[in-house]
């Protein structure tokens, strides 16, 4: 799974937050902030109803 944010001061924790999740569940989550080569999480999202 992967989880963006625009706020690169939130970058730190989230990534902490993913890893103790991680471990916990084994489910991996990568965290992508401004700078990331994900340039834009919502040109590349299409509505499973919308074409």
């Amino acid at each position: 799974m992967t989880m963006w944010t625009f706020k690169q001061q939130h970058v730190a924790g989230l990534r902490a937050a993913a890893a103790e999740f991680g471990e916990k569940t084994g489910i991996r989550v990568r965290i992508e902030g401004p700078g990331s080569r994900m340039s834009s999480p919502v040109s590349t999202f299409r509505s499973p109803g919308r074409r």
